[in-house]
């Protein structure tokens, strides 16, 4: 063999053996998804482990599935947050900043809850009340999710699950009227025919709709008998 080939294979062998012992590639989509959260998309490697952490030092892990990729779930928040972004496999650690700038407070608790207890005392089919102050992690009752930053309302959670009262709501009255009491409490009472369309629209059909009123996103998603409600200020 040449020897000038033969030292090429031995360069090109030894090459990716540096690369597979080296960083774990880490990339992060610029464009970020409003939800009830905001959404940051990424990729790395397969194998690799990847968390985030703010200033505070508290840091989230993240699941990374069998083609790399990942979504982060960062909080809304009504200040800029920026958070490092962790891929680590092995004792190799590759790192990116993202920048999650502030959002638009939905509205505040005090407002949120007076009206929809208010609305939950007149209507007989609504089970649901609002308490005072939320426990640590948000929860009205299981399927019923308020993400507050202080006393500020960000974004709700609604899910109703018949057959999962650990995920959801098992009552549809409960899931179907805390909308409309959300709702009510956003102002939307011209709108609601176009709000239940969306909703009917989703669950008949078994897909992701959404429908911007009054400055408020309500996207609902429905499959397998779940259905989802999520509503948050629109950009």
């Amino acid at each position: 063999m040449n020897k000038k080939i033969m030292l090429m294979g031995i360069l090109l062998v030894f090459s990716l053996g540096l690369s597979a012992c080296g960083e774990p590639g880490l990339s992060i989509d610029s464009k970020q998804q409003d939800d009830v959260n905001i959404i940051v998309n990424g990729t790395t490697d397969s194998e690799a482990k990847v968390s985030f952490e703010d200033k505070s030092g508290e840091k989230e892990n993240e699941d990374v599935d069998k083609d790399g990729k990942f979504s982060i779930h960062f909080p809304r928040l009504t200040s800029t947050v920026n958070y490092k972004v962790t891929s680590k496999k092995g004792d190799k650690i590759t790192t990116k900043s993202v920048s999650v700038p502030k959002q638009k407070p939905l509205t505040d608790y005090e407002t949120l809850k007076d009206h929809f207890n208010t609305f939950s005392e007149r209507a007989d089919d609504l089970s649901v009340t609002i308490p005072e102050e939320l426990d640590k992690d948000s929860h009205v009752n299981n399927g019923f999710r308020i993400n507050t930053d202080g006393s500020n309302v960000m974004s709700v959670l609604l899910i109703y699950a018949p057959e999962n009262s650990l995920l959801g709501m098992e009552s549809y009255a409960d899931f179907y009227y805390s909308i409309g009491a959300l709702s009510s409490s956003l102002d939307i009472s011209s709108d609601v025919e176009k709000l239940l369309k969306t909703l009917t629209n989703s669950q008949e059909n078994e897909k992701d709709t959404e429908v911007n009123i009054s400055g408020v996103t309500y996207k609902f998603s429905s499959t397998g008998g779940i259905t989802s409600a999520s509503i948050f200020p629109a950009n």
